[in-house]
């Protein structure tokens, strides 16, 4: 794992210019899965979804505690740019017809529970590839200093059980989380059961770990865990209605 600052304190870098993602979580209706999941392929493959400039994943939730979502529909954007020109183009005159049968379709499939948007504002293995990762632990936090925070994961990270961590590590800061405590969040994610289940063993008995937690609770409020595995991905290279 690389040591890392934080990427922006919001100093060096536009906002704007950050990954950015958003998740509508839903519940799904009994016996509607294969529904939703062919019906989102079909909208990411019309001349709208084509559109798209970035990765849609379809998450299962494994562990979710009192959240009654079963499921999480996530948009990964490149920045936050590219997030804003995918809303126009959504909302545009031409895109009404695929709109409006995928709307239709989540409808008669699942019911919304929430949605979220973050910005992604640090990244402790930015060279990896996220979609070689696929169970994710989603950690929100009500962040009060996000420095001590990062701090406190760099400090980790070096000591000799940091660098077992198997796995990859970054936090978000909230866009719009509703009506939610939560202010940002750590993704922490594996590429299998072995790997995050051997994870938890060292984190039960290491004393740096146990430090990491003492020095980010300085800084942030920890609101429970959910975790979720990624069934499908779609990734497009954005075209235009013209091609």
């Amino acid at each position: 794992m690389k040591y890392i600052t934080i990427i922006s304190l919001f100093i060096s870098l536009n906002v704007f210019s950050l990954p950015t993602w958003t998740a509508l979580e839903i519940e799904v209706k009994p016996g509607k899965y294969q529904e939703l999941q062919q019906g989102l392929d079909e909208f990411m493959n019309s001349p709208l979804g084509k559109m798209y400039p970035g990765s849609v994943e379809l998450n299962w939730h494994l562990n979710n505690g009192d959240n009654p979502a079963t499921h999480a529909i996530v948009n990964l954007f490149p920045s936050m740019v590219s997030s804003n020109e995918w809303g126009a183009a959504v909302w545009s005159p031409e895109a009404e017809p695929y709109r409006e049968k995928w709307f239709d379709t989540l409808n008669a499939t699942a019911e919304v529970v929430r949605d979220m948007s973050f910005i992604q504002i640090a990244n402790w293995q930015p060279d990896e590839n996220p979609q070689d990762y696929p169970y994710v632990e989603y950690v929100p936090m009500q962040t009060t200093d996000t420095r001590t925070v990062i701090d406190a994961l760099n400090k980790f990270i070096v000591t000799e059980d940091g660098k077992k961590f198997p796995g990859l590590v970054s936090m978000h800061q909230c866009n719009y989380c509703g009506e939610s405590d939560t202010n940002s969040a750590l993704i922490v994610q594996f590429k299998d059961v072995k790997d995050l289940e051997s994870w938890y063993e060292i984190t039960t008995t290491s004393d740096s770990f146990a430090e990491y937690l003492r020095d980010a609770r300085e800084g942030a409020t920890f609101l429970g865990n959910s975790l979720v595995l990624v069934l499908s991905t779609w990734n497009n290279t954005p075209t235009t209605f013209n091609q």
